[in-house]
């Protein structure tokens, strides 16, 4: 019976190692699992971080767009009233210039010099209004280059 004592406590020692073997796995097993959720945790965290980075870009960026979109639409407006008062204006200088003619057709020496006079002040406009008309288009550019540029 001391011999069969003896054999259940060695299998109770072994069963008992082997347990503390087992504990001992599972606590490193879940150390590492804590760990492990630790550094998903820190993980999730800074994505949100990027995230809320990211969305707070795309709010900024959109409402740039809306002000370049708002600029352009104002710039585009006042293209277009510029070029209906330049054709308005070379119409009038083209209408001019025809009863400059006429008139110097009919009258004397001085006021010849004066129909030439004036036809040159209309030649000037006209430089002047196609300058503008420079102006206005290096401007179109620009407004299309910036809202390709954001």
């Amino acid at each position: 019976m001391l011999g069969r004592n003896k054999q259940l406590q060695l299998e109770h020692e072994q069963l008992k190692e082997a347990l503390l073997d087992q504990i001992s796995s599972l606590r490193r097993q879940g150390i590492e699992k804590d760990k492990l959720l630790e550094e998903r945790n820190e993980m999730i965290s800074h994505l949100r971080a990027q995230l809320a980075t990211a969305r707070d870009k795309l709010a900024k960026t959109e409402e740039e767009l809306r002000g370049v979109k708002q600029t352009k639409t104002k710039l585009e407006k006042d293209l277009r009233d510029e070029k209906r008062t330049n054709d308005r204006m070379l119409s009038q200088l083209a209408h001019g210039e025809k009863m400059l003619s006429m008139v110097c057709a009919y009258r004397g020496e001085d006021e010849r010099k004066d129909a030439a006079r004036l036809l040159q002040e209309n030649l000037d406009l006209e430089d002047k209004v196609l300058k503008l008309k420079q102006q206005v288009k290096w401007l179109a550019k620009e407004s299309a280059a910036k809202e390709t540029d954001d």
